[in-house]
């Protein structure tokens, strides 16, 4: 942080206690920010009943060397305000910055201001805190915007714990409007949180929030709106990504099972989540890429994409759909991507149709290890599961929901994982399926029912015979739809695309009363196992929306 008061602004903590919130939620004390205007710091910024511009108060907070919290109230009569403290001044309507249209307060920056640095550790601002059910950013009533300023950054991180909360960031920035790095010694950005309630929206040409450095680690974005503002359907792209991990970041979480935790990156002209550059171990779970809150296709670009060697990723529990590229992209080298239990192309009650403008999940370009397992991926313009290029090994696809795709369904092309071949099936009927796996000898081969030969319904898997590749499956109940499909893994692991479609022969699309037991293919024994925290394919889920 640039610090242009000098630190004996701590010594002024006496005063600032007076001010203090002990009954703040964050813990520590709280400084109450009551102008819009980015002034300078100065030595009675932040006392009772003087100015605080958000600037002196992140000084205040950073100064007093421990944890605290900047709020703001409102002043009487502002719709969905609580009433503020008995020492806080509120931000007034008479403020320069109040829009009275919007009902919200705009802070510019100084016309040659610098980005808010944030270089010590436990700062928390949070402008949900004296909003009466506040529950989205659809509440929020502080906008930071850069104003006439030319500005790199809104908000530069060089620290660790702090979260941000309840506030909207629009406007012109060059790089990224949250940046979170190491600092100028190299000290770590780590276990920092943004959101819930950040929305980003109209920024240009910067991504959202940038994680990026090898220092820094842990961090979690989560319960953020990116392109979308109002109400959640009113539309304002950015031009890059909502998030982007990079430059060797790991450990970070985008998104949550919890409630307010996942992101809705709705519109931007670059992907969802961006992971890059040898960023590694990172998380994209329980989001919602493309749709906006009335789940409308909105102008998301791309749904998560990971590349230039930036491995152990897990993508899971994520809807993503009306993107116009594809749903979920690997590749340039990227390592053991773990995909699993997403809907792709539908809706998030795993029926509508939403369908993304190429493939739901594409892997290209030397991407290894891959597990793509338990996603519903459906209504794709261009393909539902595509594995391409002769440098991609060892890529696993299984027990997919895989249906309503224009073009092929599971596709493993250009000599991609080590050229293994679909298995062909002999023979079908409702009790039986009988074929042969040249390429997959003693590795797995799983069945799959369509109406329309792709694998909408996972009938179950069994073992090819190690010498002749052939595989016979009994079904543990009637076979679910008109034809039947298989695709197969080798023991190295290269899963095949879907074999040609054979009709059932003498039944065949009779729903059974019950979901079967659905068989699991022999586990990989060097594989880890998947996370169970995820839910979509718990059997009553299965059962409602595999759509026998």
């Amino acid at each position: 942080m640039s610090h242009r008061a000098p630190r004996l602004l701590a010594l002024l903590l006496p005063g600032l206690l007076l001010f203090a919130d002990t009954a703040s939620a964050q813990g520590g004390f709280a400084v109450y920010v009551n102008t819009t205007e980015d002034l300078p710091v100065q030595a009675n910024h932040c006392l009772p009943q003087q100015d605080c511009p958000l600037r002196s108060a992140i000084e205040r907070i950073e100064g007093a060397g421990m944890q605290g919290t900047i709020r703001a109230c409102f002043e009487p009569g502002t719709p969905g305000a609580k009433r503020c403290s008995p020492l806080a001044k509120p931000l007034s309507r008479e403020d320069p910055g109040y829009d009275a249209a919007t009902g919200k307060w705009y802070f510019e920056f100084a016309e040659n201001g610098l980005a808010y640095s944030l270089s010590q550790n436990g700062t928390t601002i949070d402008f949900s805190l004296d909003i009466e059910g506040w529950s989205s950013p659809a509440d929020n009533k502080i906008v930071i915007t850069p104003g006439a300023g030319q500005l790199e950054h809104a908000f530069v991180i060089e620290s660790s714990g702090n979260t941000f909360k309840g506030f909207d960031v629009e406007g012109d920035f060059q790089i990224a409007a949250f940046v979170v790095r190491q600092g100028l010694l190299g000290e770590g950005a780590t276990n920092n949180q943004f959101g819930p309630g950040l929305a980003l929206y109209g920024i240009r040409p910067a991504v959202g929030i940038q994680i990026r450095d090898r220092s820094s680690s842990g961090n979690r974005v989560l319960g953020n709106w990116c392109g979308i503002t109002g109400d959640g359907t009113v539309r304002r792209p950015l031009q890059d990504d909502c998030v982007q991990v990079t430059l060797g970041s790991s450990g970070n979480t985008i998104g949550g099972v919890g409630a307010n935790q996942n992101v809705f990156a709705a519109s931007t002209l670059g992907s969802g989540v961006s992971i890059t550059q040898d960023a590694n171990g990172n998380k994209v779970i329980g989001n919602r890429f493309g749709l906006d809150l009335a789940g409308q296709p909105a102008g998301l670009q791309a749904g998560v994409t990971v590349k230039v060697g930036s491995n152990d990723t897990e993508i899971a529990d994520n809807t993503i759909a009306g993107v116009e590229t594809s749903g979920i992209s690997v590749y340039d080298g990227s390592y053991r991507t773990v995909i699993h239990e997403n809907l792709i192309g539908l809706q998030s009650d795993a029926e509508t149709c939403a369908g993304n403008g190429q493939l739901g999940i594409q892997i290209n370009n030397g991407v290894n290890a891959t597990r793509i397992e338990r996603n519903f991926v459906a209504c794709n313009d261009k393909g539902g599961i595509s594995i391409a290029g002769a440098s991609a090994r060892g890529n696993r696809i299984s027990q997919n929901a895989v249906w309503n795709n224009n073009g092929i369904g599971i596709q493993v092309s250009q000599g991609a994982n080590a050229g293994v071949k679909a298995p062909k099936i002999n023979s079908a009927s409702p009790a039986r399926v009988v074929g042969s796996a040249s390429s997959c000898r003693g590795g797995d081969v799983e069945i799959y029912s369509d109406e329309k030969g792709e694998a909408r319904w996972y009938e179950g898997a069994v073992k090819a015979e190690a010498t002749t590749g052939l595989f016979i499956f009994e079904a543990p109940g009637p076979i679910a739809h008109k034809f039947v499909t298989a695709s197969c893994t080798d023991t190295n692991g290269n899963s095949s695309a879907l074999s040609e479609p054979v009709a059932v022969q003498g039944g065949g699309g009779n729903t059974p009363t019950q979901t079967p037991t659905r068989v699991p293919a022999t586990p990989d024994p060097n594989a880890t196992p998947l996370p169970t925290l995820y839910n979509l394919f718990a059997p009553a889920v299965f059962k409602n929306h595999g759509s026998r």
